[in-house]
């Protein structure tokens, strides 16, 4: 039926958007400290060229 055990399409809803929101910020954390590792790995590169010299180009022909 409509009512009871089976909730309708807009209770699904509801309950879906504090979850993706949730997801979006989790995401956006993750991001952030992704790239705050990336500046460190950067600067670490700098310092041996060659090492950053192959990532590099691993990194051109992975894309």
């Amino acid at each position: 039926g409509i009512t009871g055990s089976n909730p309708g399409p807009k209770a699904a809803e509801t309950e879906q958007i504090p979850n993706d929101y949730e997801k979006q910020k989790t995401s956006r954390i993750r991001l952030t400290r992704y790239l705050n590792l990336w500046n460190v790995k950067e600067k670490h590169w700098a310092c041996s060229s060659s090492y950053a010299r192959t990532h590099t180009t691993e990194a051109l022909s992975a894309e």
